[in-house]
């Protein structure tokens, strides 16, 4: 098996490096930190920094030998300069994707006041729920008792009427016997009567 060669980039310097070129092929020629990070799936962190040592890199080329004597004073004057405003673009971009994140994380904040201000209401109207629950179950023992309650006062009150109809009815039947007994015994006295009626005088 071979040995792969072993390069001086690390691999979040190589997809760096390569998400650059890209941009640049697409026609990006004012690569941002943002458009960086985004296409290599980095932190802003590490494109900011690669971002600037490349440009650092791209302004320190070397002074042509011929006109170093003339032109190196003026050569590092404009080096000076080109890195001041590179430095300045890098602070500002710096800037605006700090207020970025701090605008995100003010979003995240509210968002998550937000969360907890529903998570209370519904623990509240689970709360509530749980309390009318309890008042329904006791409602409906409430009605369960009268209910029975009710029925009990129904089968007593039948009862009642049943058994006042068996009273009137055996004391109407008494009443018939006595009646019935009263006949006979007026009957016996009658014939008791005539036959007292019939009878001599002498003989007693």
């Amino acid at each position: 098996m071979g040995t792969k060669p072993i390069t001086t980039e690390s691999a979040p310097d190589s997809a760096l490096a390569a998400a650059y070129a890209r941009l640049v092929a697409d026609g990006d020629v004012g690569v941002t930190v943002r458009a960086l990070r985004e296409e290599a799936g980095v932190s802003s962190a590490a494109a900011a920094a690669w971002l600037k040592a490349k440009r650092e890199s791209d302004l320190a080329a070397d002074v042509p030998d011929g006109l170093m004597a003339y032109l190196k004073p003026l050569w590092e004057r404009a080096l000076a300069t080109a890195r001041d405003t590179v430095a300045q673009a890098h602070a500002d971009e710096l800037l605006a994707l700090a207020d970025e994140r701090d605008s995100a994380l003010e979003s995240a904040k509210i968002a998550q006041g937000r969360a907890a201000e529903a998570s209370g209401k519904a623990a509240q109207l689970g709360r509530e729920l749980s309390a009318a629950e309890a008042a329904l179950v006791d409602l409906r023992a409430f009605r369960d008792h009268w209910v029975s309650e009710a029925e009990g006062a129904r089968r007593a009150a039948a009862e009642a009427i049943a058994s006042r109809a068996e009273a009137d009815k055996t004391a109407a039947t008494t009443a018939a016997e006595l009646r019935a007994r009263i006949s006979e015994l007026e009957g016996e006295m009658k014939g008791l009567r005539a036959a007292s009626a019939g009878q001599p005088k002498g003989r007693r």
